[in-house]
């Protein structure tokens, strides 16, 4: 039985689902379930595998889903609430076979812009109260990218208390706590590298070595509204600060997090941005139990590390020689 339970002492969320042998649901279907490709100036959705000579993405359900269509549909009562871990598991990858001259920023581009798509059908979907789109990958993976996306019929705990606390921040302040990252680092040592909509810094308190974030320059508030040119821009700044990652740590993989706001939820929206954590470290009882995190790597070395590693590889994106 799959049941999504929560904690009701630290608000925390965990799936009960049966015994697989992969932990996170990348072990995907053989065939595509769906194909989009772009065509003639057209995204078209295509059932299954596909003939394309545009740029392709393709749609795959999860061999061991984390959450089902299936799920029994059976309530736990107070004091142990759960609730059925209902919803879809999606696995949307950059198939390099279908493209092999592109571009892998174009990759990215073209599976973001996939992403806002199949995001838009899974909230129009019933029980469907939050999409996670999220990705753990090894440093080979950036040249065919994949993300995962991860129904929940309710908001995750993290995402509850960065919308509650950034609420908060503005009113109490006046201006976006995110807005406010973005005016205090943008200059500053923190910083990563700057595109024409984002900007990629090293958090203050990081949670880990080399950690950083993505975060759109301006504010705002939804993803699935980004422009195709905003898209491109983002795949470019993805594809160069994970490709910088990756030249900076060698064989370490690492995980990527969008942390968006429900587009069901019409109360305050969280500014939307993208968080990136290197493996560097197992969780410690300290990081597991009490929150506190420890960094070898200040966020300021971090930074200059990343910094220089990620504008070449932006340049030899763009075909310059440094």
């Amino acid at each position: 039985m799959r049941m999504l339970r929560t904690n009701h002492i630290g608000n925390k969320f965990s799936i009960v689902r049966p015994k697989i042998n992969s932990s996170d649901g990348m072990d995907r279907q053989e065939s595509p379930a769906l194909s989009m490709v772009f065509h003639n100036g057209v995204l078209q959705i295509i059932d299954g595998e596909h003939k394309s000579d545009g740029w392709a993405i393709e749609i795959f359900e999860s061999r061991t889903p984390i959450v089902s269509t299936d799920a029994d549909l059976y309530y736990q009562r107070k004091p142990w609430f759960g609730e059925p871990a209902y919803g879809y598991h999606n696995i949307l990858v950059a198939t390099v076979e279908k493209t092999p001259d592109m571009q892998e920023y174009e990759r990215w581009a073209n599976l973001l812009v996939a992403v806002q798509d199949r995001m838009r059908w899974l909230y129009d979907q019933p029980k469907i109260g939050y999409v996670m789109v999220f990705a753990d990958m090894k440093p080979s993976d950036i040249r065919e990218p994949h993300l995962q996306l991860v129904t929940l019929p309710s908001i995750p705990p993290i995402i509850e208390t960065e919308v509650r606390t950034s609420y908060a921040a503005k009113k109490k302040m006046g201006l976006c706590p995110i807005c406010q990252i973005i005016d205090g680092d943008s200059g500053a040592e923190r910083r990563i590298l700057v595109s024409n909509n984002f900007i990629a810094i090293a958090p203050w308190p990081a949670s880990r070595s080399y950690e950083f974030w993505i975060i759109p320059r301006k504010h705002s508030i939804s993803f699935t509204k980004m422009t195709q040119a905003d898209l491109h821009d983002l795949g470019m700044m993805m594809r160069s600060t994970l490709g910088g990652l990756v030249k900076t740590l060698q064989d370490t993989g690492f995980s990527l997090v969008f942390h968006l706001s429900s587009e069901k939820k019409k109360a305050f929206r969280l500014h939307w941005h993208i968080e990136v954590y290197p493996h560097t470290a197992g969780n410690t009882g300290m990081d597991r139990g009490f929150g506190v995190s420890l960094c070898d790597v200040s966020p300021e070395d971090a930074a200059k590390d990343l910094s220089v590693a990620s504008r070449l590889e932006w340049a030899n994106a763009v075909g310059v020689n440094l």
